[in-house]
């Protein structure tokens, strides 16, 4: 056997798993904004340093130029012929020893060559005992010259001129060359360490330690880094992606960001120096700093869900505990046990419905004690209909059910009248207690529904007697519908009627018992037609036949309920006897007429009646 679960476990269960869905959710949605966050801000960090070191190595460039520049105007001042003179070479080594002791360690090495000289000066920093800083110079043929020496001092113009480093050779220099300007200066190729360069720039702008920038050639090779080993690893091995990104902006005329992890790569060239740098980015910290967040957060969230629904259990155990005691009452009603009612005072909408739940109790009790007394006495009738039905013909059997109808009815209208009387008497007792007024009032309502409905009753089983005379159809319906003008006008109903003038209306027929068909179906119309909506009244003669049809805008009749809608006793209605259809066709067929029904598009419902023509004028 299933175990039953209680309505506050079912709840419980829910709101868990709502809030768990809800929860994860929610943080889902914060882990992974806040990371797109974090790449975000990393990418605008990188790329705010990124512009930062290409403009302050340009500008590092640019004073170099200065430098040498002010470096050539001295050096200009020096001949062929003086420079043999050991004076003038000793106040050309002060000059180089003054300019290297003003920026030592910025330039690794001094070529200067003038087509008159025939020869090169090469000037270098060493560091001599005591840790002082000296020039040396050498005098060099051309063809002694590095390659990129050669090919710098060759250039003419008038701008400066950058070289990186050579493919292969190993160093880590960047090589600026000044071309002569005047025909007695000597023309210079400077070449400066990179590291000297971006250490000091890394200095200035303080950059993070999360931060490591690394400057490479186009041939991939490392000319700057605080990490080498480990770029030259991504590049060539554990990151294709990367490799690809940076071949594919090898035209140093693209600019990229690529995301790996928790790794933020951005690359951009530096256009004259012919170097691509590149700016790594850990996320690292961020993410454990977000991981941290989110699991404070799911802990402070179990810790209230769990709070939550503790309250929630002590709240749906007490309301359980009601409607369990609620249900074992309703149990018992439900087996014809009236005398218990449920015990509980209380002052919001729970106690509203156990008081209204007593009260229904008590009327019921009252109710189904009076429907055993009338239950005894209807066997009893149904009984003897019974014994005589199975000796009686169709017309027999009609004519014996209204005789024993008629008797029933006049034993009920006898008793009925003797509480009418006691009715009266309370009603002159009642004096001005509103309250009871109201309770008597409504006791002859339900004495006159229950007498129209006896007489309505013994009409049914009793075969019409018909009194044909000349009547008209269409003044009958306009009389039906002007006598019930003021509901329809109330109800905003617009009445729609189609009655062609070139059919004959006038036909032998009952007058009173055609207009009780025809008030019949018009009040079952009303009775289903929507507040503002459209009543049609239609007629039409058709193979000798005049057809009068009521269509409402009321629901479709189920099929289910096609074949009982004119049964006697059915009814959709609340307070319906269900014996104004069955009505409608006994008169009808007593015509040797015939009603229908039929449900028509756009929610509409249609009654027609059709009564034979003959001896109409």
């Amino acid at each position: 056997m299933s175990r039953k679960i209680s309505l506050s476990s079912k709840f419980s269960l829910f709101l868990i798993g709502f809030t768990t869905v809800l929860l994860i959710s929610l943080l889902g949605y914060l882990y992974y904004f806040s990371r797109q966050n974090i790449e975000k801000n990393a990418k605008k960090e990188v790329n705010f340093y990124t512009l930062l070191l290409n403009e302050n190595f340009e500008k590092e460039l640019q004073n170099s130029v200065y430098e040498l520049n002010s470096l050539i105007l001295k050096i200009a001042e020096f001949t062929v012929a003086s420079l043999k003179d050991q004076n003038q070479q000793e106040m050309l080594r002060s000059t180089m020893d003054g300019f290297f002791l003003e920026y030592s360690r910025k330039y690794a090495e001094l070529v200067f060559f003038h087509p008159k000289w025939k020869q090169a000066i090469e000037v270098k920093p060493v560091t001599v005992f005591g840790g002082k800083i000296r020039a040396a110079i050498l005098w060099k043929r051309e063809n002694a010259l590095s390659n990129c020496c050669r090919k710098l001092l060759r250039i003419s113009g008038k701008d400066f001129q950058i070289s990186p480093p050579e493919a292969n050779s190993g160093n880590r220099f960047i090589y600026l060359s000044l071309p002569a300007k005047e025909t007695n200066q000597p023309a210079l190729v400077a070449s400066i360490p990179l590291d000297y360069l971006f250490d000091k720039i890394i200095h200035r702008l303080n950059l993070p330690e999360e931060i490591v920038p690394v400057v490479t050639t186009k041939e991939k090779f490392i000319v700057y880094s605080s990490d080498q080993l480990l770029l030259q690893q991504l590049l060539d091995d554990k990151e294709p992606l990367l490799s690809k990104a940076f071949l594919k902006s090898g035209s140093m005329a693209e600019t990229s960001f690529l995301a790996s992890g928790t790794d933020i790569w951005y690359w951009t060239p530096i256009r004259k120096a012919g170097l691509f740098l590149f700016l790594h980015k850990r996320t690292v910290k961020e993410l454990k700093q977000l991981t941290g967040l989110i699991r404070k957060v799911s802990l402070f969230a179990g810790i209230l869900l769990i709070v939550v629904l503790l309250l929630v259990r002590i709240l749906a155990g007490r309301m359980t505990r009601v409607l369990q005691q609620i249900g074992s009452v309703a149990d018992l009603v439900a087996t014809g046990d009236f005398s218990r009612k449920i015990a509980i005072q209380r002052q919001d909408e729970l106690g509203h419905l156990i008081n209204a739940f007593n009260n229904m109790i008590e009327r019921l009790n009252i109710s189904y004690r009076a429907l055993n007394q009338l239950n005894v006495e209807l066997e009893q009738k149904v009984a003897e209909l019974t014994r005589t039905r199975a000796e009686l013909s169709q017309k027999q059997r009609l004519a014996l059910i209204g005789e024993t109808v008629s008797k029933i009815s006049h034993e009920i209208q006898n008793k009925i009248g003797g509480v009418s009387i006691w009715v009266q008497n309370l009603e002159m007792q009642a004096g001005s207690d509103q309250t009871l007024k109201a309770y008597i009032q409504e006791m002859k309502l339900a004495l006159q529904s229950f007498m129209e409905m006896l007489v309505n009753f013994k009409r049914f089983y009793r075969e019409p007697a018909l009194e044909k005379s000349r009547v008209r159809v269409y003044e009958m319906v306009e009389n039906l519908l002007q006598r019930f003008s003021g509901e329809i006008d109330s109800r905003h109903i617009k009445i729609n009627k189609r009655l062609p003038p070139d059919c004959a209306d006038e036909l032998f027929a009952d007058r009173e018992k055609l207009e009780e068909a025809l008030l019949n179906l018009l009040l079952n119309a009303l009775y289903f037609s929507p507040e503002g909506g459209k009543l049609e009244v239609a007629s039409e003669c058709r193979d000798g036949m005049l057809a009068v049809s009521f269509i409402n805008q009321g629901p479709h009749i189920p099929p289910e309920n096609a074949e009982k809608i004119f049964q006697p006793f059915f009814t959709t209605k609340s307070d319906g006897s269900g014996l104004g259809l069955a009505m409608v066709k006994t008169i009808i067929q007593a015509h040797r007429g015939k009603v229908s029904f039929e449900n028509l598009e756009n929610g509409r419902v249609g009654f027609t009646i059709e009564i034979p023509t003959e001896g109409t004028g």
